[in-house]
């Protein structure tokens, strides 16, 4: 993992950078991508 550029969109920073986790697959897939960039398309990672 790296640390996001200054340039790049902030979302999702309620509790700083880093990696979250949620117990249901439909809270992370609303922070897997960037609202101001246009793209719907993000990354999600599924772990058990």
């Amino acid at each position: 993992l790296r640390i996001a550029p200054p340039e790049a969109p902030v979302t999702g920073y309620m509790f700083g950078k880093g990696v979250y986790f949620a117990d249901m697959f439909s809270k992370s897939a609303n922070y897997c991508y960037a609202y101001n960039s246009g793209s719907r398309s993000g990354v999600l990672l599924l772990c058990e």
